[in-house]
């Protein structure tokens, strides 16, 4: 077949390639910071306070980033167990020929919408918290964790089981050879060895919560105050991710509630880089590379 490109004009367009996408990055970055500057010097102050009145001019975004946090890290701590759970079993227990398969399945629930969640959600979870707890109709910061758990925990248990997976046979070989039985070899060579892996996944379905806004809009509630008691998930809650959701299509372009929405904005935009970069550089680590 012959070459379509020589080799400089194919490292030419990887470079260009590369170019255009960090080109793009710091153009979002440059309007980001661009229309949320007029909010900027204000941040320290409305991220410790509660109230949030546009009409005036309070901005107070605790009760957001608060929602936001523990939200988040209900999600992480409800979805970890079984995902972890379930990758243990694809890669350690069942046969080969089944395990694509049922790992193709469960795959396939990180490709549904978001608002199809979002809408299962207010049509079967709410009523259900709501049903248990004794509250409302269930929309609160519990229903937007358990939804949440369920969105991440696909993309938890494929990473996971990536990590597992990759591990030599050898490795599990040697293992059985020193008398191990297969929990042992599991739990104290396969699981160290593919640490790093594994919690770059849970970082990375850390920044796949934050950042999820149309299911959580739709059960969270919005309610722009802290939870009372500060503990009570069955309260109604706003996530950074919803009030945007809700609000930014309603204000004027220009105002000061349109400046301190983008600053929002560019607080998600700033964490979950953070979080992906750091989970990237998880996942390429000795979790994952030095077996290959």
């Amino acid at each position: 077949m012959l070459a379509i490109f020589d080799q400089k004009t194919g490292v030419f367009l990887l470079y260009l390639s590369q170019l255009i996408t960090v080109s793009i990055l710091f153009l979002f970055c440059i309007a980001f910071f661009i229309n949320a500057a007029p909010a900027i010097p204000d941040l320290f102050y409305n991220l410790t306070s509660t109230a949030w009145n546009p009409a005036e001019n309070k901005f107070g975004l605790l009760p957001m980033v608060y929602s936001t946090a523990l939200v988040s890290l209900i999600a992480l701590f409800l979805s970890i167990p079984p995902a972890l759970c379930c990758a243990i079993f694809l890669s350690e227990y069942l046969l080969k020929s089944h395990r694509n398969i049922i790992k193709s399945l469960l795959e396939l629930l990180a490709g549904i919408p978001s608002i199809v969640y979002g809408l299962l959600g207010i049509q079967f979870l709410a009523p259900f918290v709501a049903h248990v707890g004794g509250v409302g109709i269930g929309r609160s910061i519990l229903t937007a964790s358990i939804l949440l758990a369920v969105m991440v925990l696909p993309l938890i248990m494929t990473l996971s089981e990536d990590a597992l997976h990759r591990i030599p046979n050898s490795f599990r070989e040697s293992s059985f050879a020193l008398g191990l039985t297969k929990t042992e070899s599991i739990f104290t060579v396969l699981l160290p060895m593919a640490w790093p892996g594994i919690l770059g996944a849970f970082i990375l379905a850390m920044g796949r919560a934050l950042g999820e806004t149309m299911a959580v809009m739709l059960v969270i509630g919005s309610i722009d105050r802290l939870p009372s008691p500060i503990y009570n998930l069955l309260q109604p809650g706003q996530t950074l991710t919803s009030k945007l959701g809700r609000e930014f299509g309603e204000v004027s372009v220009g105002s000061l509630h349109f400046n301190h929405l983008v600053l929002i904005g560019l607080l998600l935009f700033i964490a979950v880089m953070i979080i992906s970069f750091i989970a990237q550089n998880l996942l390429k680590s000795k979790g994952y590379s030095s077996y290959e």
